[in-house]
């Protein structure tokens, strides 16, 4: 049995050995309650996708609505 270790994309949820996923960082508008009121900001977080299909680009694009 192969001890790859395996990761789950973030965009279409397959899981997959690491071999076959890529690291992408998305960027995306966030908000926090602080000083009483929302405040809007700028944010980021990296996640694993598939490196054979374009499940980062669509990420990307479904955070920027």
């Amino acid at each position: 049995m192969d001890d790859e270790k395996t990761e789950t994309c973030a965009y279409c949820r397959e899981k997959r050995p690491l071999s076959e996923l890529k690291k992408g960082k998305i960027i995306f508008q966030n908000s926090k309650f602080q000083f009483g009121r929302w405040v809007k900001f700028v944010d980021e977080k990296t996640n694993w996708y598939c490196a054979d299909k374009p499940c980062a680009a669509y990420d990307q694009m479904a955070h920027e609505g």
